[in-house]
């Protein structure tokens, strides 16, 4: 299986669009690519 999951609450926000929460100031495509790449390099 092929599969990432990653959770990420920082500070009651959504790093997802939501209609309940606001966006999270915190995911920046940086830090995604970041989890990203390292999934792929294990």
């Amino acid at each position: 299986m092929n599969a990432m999951y990653l959770q990420v609450r920082s500070m009651c926000d959504a790093m997802y669009r939501s209609s309940y929460e606001p966006w999270s100031s915190y995911l920046t495509a940086g830090r995604l690519f970041f989890f990203v790449a390292r999934c792929l390099n294990h």
